[in-house]
């Protein structure tokens, strides 16, 4: 007999041979992997995908009515009954051209005057910043520097006292720009929210990123008399854009973390504003990283909330105040990093230094057409329904900057 001859195995038993025992064991087995496997399941929907509060649903479909209808429409409008913008005669909108807005009703009814004014604004900066200025980015360093100049000036204009970050590359200087509100509680704790303001090479960046910047203009312009008990700070960074996406040195927003972890610096929640103005009730116009397409709608017609999985109590925080308060359909999740999409923006330069943060979006390349195309042009932006997003991180923004003893009552 060969010695590395095995001998040969029991044939295993048919079923109705196998002893009770041993029965009720393989079902007990059985059982708890079903278990686990549901309450992981669970726990998954729960802490990723299932986020507080209820979606704001829309009465109707969006459509195309053009700037000089929203305009008219603006002078017959009731007035908001959250009151949350008002808007002085020295910030009113510039003449600008009337080119079609995209995806907005005229069936739908008439917008409340404050959040066709603040969707005049964001329209000011939008197209100062695509139009006026352009492509800005390295290649285009004279278009960066001025709208770098042009972000610093609203600021001064309200009052704030701005600070730039200025670091070089490729013999270049660049330069993020901050302005704060300190706290009057807990200054020690900090709020940012931010975007950046340069485009991708060969695009004037309407929607990316100008929407965000614009976002984040409006916001600071809404804030700069009020008395937070967080430091509240508002940032614009720079070359967010490839090829210096999440490379160290390089991308402004991970300059600006590190220089704030170095600092010690207690950042409690980072919002970026990104890619966030375009808005469409055609059938199957949103997209997604599988398997997310089997949870989420098809129709791109909401704003997005992402954040990664260590965020996501702050996740949770703000789309609840969001829905609470919102007129714009939301959609949330609470993803691993590794996912296509998750951390495709400032935030994550905030998680490379150990902050908590996520990203405001419409989902860009997911959804708009026009993602880091030349023709990425205000035209296509549906600045009535992104005031609606501004208007609801109004109160997002509130709540972030109340005091932990405040948020207890």
């Amino acid at each position: 007999m060969n010695e590395n001859t095995s001998p040969p195995k029991k044939a295993d038993k048919p079923w109705d041979q196998v002893s009770p025992k041993r029965r009720i064991r393989f079902w007990r087995i059985v059982l708890a992997v079903f278990s686990v496997s549901a309450i992981v399941v669970a726990l998954i929907w729960f802490y990723c995908f299932r986020m507080p509060g209820e979606s704001f649903v829309k009465a109707s479909n969006l459509g195309v009515r053009s700037a000089q209808s929203a305009g008219n429409s603006e002078s017959s409008s009731s007035t908001d009954a959250n009151q949350q913008f008002s808007k002085s005669e020295s910030d009113s909108d510039a003449t600008l051209p009337n080119e079609s807005v995209e995806n907005v009703n005229l069936s739908q009814p008439k917008e409340p005057t404050q959040v066709l004014s603040v969707a005049d604004e964001l329209k000011k900066y939008v197209t100062h910043l695509a139009v006026t200025i352009g492509e800005r980015n390295l290649r285009h360093h004279d278009e960066l520097c001025e709208a770098a100049d042009y972000i610093e000036k609203q600021f001064t204009d309200w009052g704030y006292q701005p600070k730039r970050q200025t670091y070089q590359l490729r013999g270049l200087d660049c330069y993020n720009i901050d302005v704060e509100i300190k706290g009057t509680k807990s200054p020690e704790e900090i709020v940012i929210i931010g975007g950046h303001y340069d485009s991708v090479e060969g695009t004037p960046g309407a929607n990316d990123n100008g929407s965000g910047t614009a976002a984040m203009l409006v916001l600071a312009n809404h804030f700069k008399k009020s008395k937070p008990d967080r430091t509240l700070r508002f940032v614009a960074w720079t070359n967010e854009e490839p090829p210096y996406f999440q490379h160290r040195g390089a991308m402004g927003s991970w300059v600006y973390a590190e220089k704030c972890r170095k600092e010690d610096q207690n950042i409690v929640a980072v919002l970026s504003l990104e890619t966030m103005g375009y808005f469409t009730d055609n059938a199957d116009s949103q997209k997604y990283p599988a398997p997310l397409n089997l949870l989420y709608p098809s129709t791109g017609n909401f704003i997005g909330f992402v954040s990664n999985l260590n965020s996501g109590q702050l996740q949770r925080r703000v789309i609840k105040t969001f829905r609470e308060n919102a007129k714009i359909p939301s959609e949330g999740a609470s993803l691993p990093n590794a996912m296509p999409g998750v951390g495709w923006s400032d935030h994550w330069s905030f998680w490379q230094e150990g902050y908590v943060g996520l990203m405001v979006t419409d989902t860009a390349p997911f959804r708009y057409p026009h993602y880091h195309e030349a023709s990425d042009t205000p035209d296509k932006i549906n600045f009535p329904e992104m005031a609606k997003v501004v208007d609801g991180l109004v109160f997002v923004v509130e709540d972030l900057v109340k005091s932990e003893s405040e948020e207890k009552k």
